[in-house]
């Protein structure tokens, strides 16, 4: 799961269809996925913006990784403009 989520951060703002995929696996139990969904939502930038409140939720993830990369993405989703 991991190496599909890899993947999807390679391809960008055009993975948006895994958007729905990737907010499901900010709830996984596995810490690894968790902080590998965050930073793939991050890449993908505001097209991932439907990831928002999960994101925000992941704030407070217990983990300090998956915090941090909630972070980022939110950062990479608002820290971009749309034309």
């Amino acid at each position: 799961r991991q190496g599909a989520a890899e993947v999807l951060g390679m391809i960008g703002p055009e993975a948006k269809d895994a958007v729905p995929a990737l907010i499901h696996a900010l709830g996984d139990e596995d810490w690894i996925l968790r902080q590998g969904a965050a930073e793939v939502l991050g890449m993908i930038g505001p097209e991932a913006k439907d990831a928002v409140p999960a994101l925000i939720h992941a704030l407070g993830d217990e983990d300090s990784d998956v915090r941090s990369a909630a972070a980022e993405a939110l950062g990479e989703i608002f820290g971009h403009t749309t034309e």
